[in-house]
């Protein structure tokens, strides 16, 4: 028999999308899996729409009062049945041959406990946009450093090895709990990104990623301190610095510019000396957050353009040539 796949898609007011969402899993390709659709105290029309399907697939749970995502998603692991665990969130498209694709991978990979993949995301699917992310361990492990690699909702888990480690999400790290879950698993499981993209991400004004930018920058900040001090003895100071780079909220000025060179260099050499991360994988993330950095610096022209192309950490074939285009562009309109 093939592998049972649980799907866990926690609900709250979701009616917008949530019929796309719910068809595209029952139209995989791969029909062996149990779906657990998580009412999560929804008081919109989100329960009408789940009760219009009526698949045997479907598990249809109610939480009368609202739990959370967090809750939710740990409820799920627990009762899930299947082999594998499928996130899916309900303003998304699964493509139809998710499943297959990412079961077929990681039956033929067996060191692999959790598989993401690559994204298409925008407003709707006719008006959307490919997102490449890594694909191997050693180069998901150092981007990790900087930002999370792995698109939340087109994960797949081995059901053992979540229960094994005890990989659970985190309550104190709402909003930002997936990148929490994956600093934690990096070193007791092997990640992969399918090469294709397999889902449809969903951009949108009520999403928590856009409502809760606030809140989702002091959770990084503790996510951030922790894993960084386990690198080197970083100050106080250092790793707010480090998580304004992350997440380009630094000042836009020429100091600047020269303080994030020289933290990302320093960063280059203490991984020389302690070699956590491969050290090509790690130049390679330490050069793209450098780009991406002197991106959003572009409102400085000519200058930060002549710095980045002056660094040590530029390499030849390292950002997509369109990429580079765009930043030059934007540069010569600022000079």
């Amino acid at each position: 028999m093939k592998p049972l796949i649980s799907v866990i898609m926690p609900v709250f007011n979701g009616e917008t999308y949530l019929k796309e969402a719910i068809n595209s899993i029952l139209q995989q390709n791969y029909k062996h899996f149990e779906f657990l659709i998580i009412n999560d105290g929804s008081t919109d029309q989100s329960q009408k729409i789940i009760d219009q399907f009526s698949d045997y697939r479907m598990k249809k749970i109610i939480f009368p009062k609202n739990k959370g995502l967090i809750y939710c998603l740990n409820w799920g692991i627990r009762e899930a049945q299947g082999k594998y665990i499928a996130r899916m969130d309900c303003d998304d498209i699964s493509y139809s041959d998710r499943f297959e694709s990412q079961v077929s991978f990681m039956e033929q990979n067996p060191d692999i406990g959790i598989c993401g993949s690559w994204i298409r995301f925008g407003k709707t699917p006719l008006k959307s946009k490919l997102l490449k992310l890594p694909l191997k361990h050693e180069q998901i492990k150092s981007e990790l450093f900087f930002i999370s690699p792995i698109a939340h909702p087109t994960v797949m888990m081995r059901k053992k090895t979540i229960h094994y480690y005890q990989l659970f999400y985190q309550q104190e790290y709402r909003h930002i709990e997936d990148y929490e879950l994956w600093i934690k698993a990096i070193n007791k499981t092997q990640f992969a990104n399918y090469p294709r993209a397999l889902l449809f991400y969903r951009k949108h004004p009520e999403q928590i990623t856009i409502t809760k930018k606030k809140e989702k920058q002091l959770t990084a900040y503790k996510i951030y301190k922790k894993f960084l001090l386990q690198f080197h003895s970083f100050s106080e100071q250092q790793i707010k610095f480090h998580c304004q780079i992350c997440l380009k909220t630094m000042k836009k000025d020429k100091k600047t510019t020269f303080q994030i060179y020289h933290y990302l260099w320093q960063l280059m050499q203490i991984n020389k000396k302690n070699q956590i991360y491969d050290p090509d994988c790690f130049m390679k993330s330490i050069q793209n957050i450098w780009f991406e950095n002197c991106y959003v610096l572009s409102a400085l022209g000519l200058w930060i353009l002549k710095i980045y192309y002056s660094t040590k950490l530029l390499k030849p074939g390292t950002i997509p040539l369109r990429k580079k285009l765009r930043f030059y562009i934007k540069c010569l309109l600022r000079r």
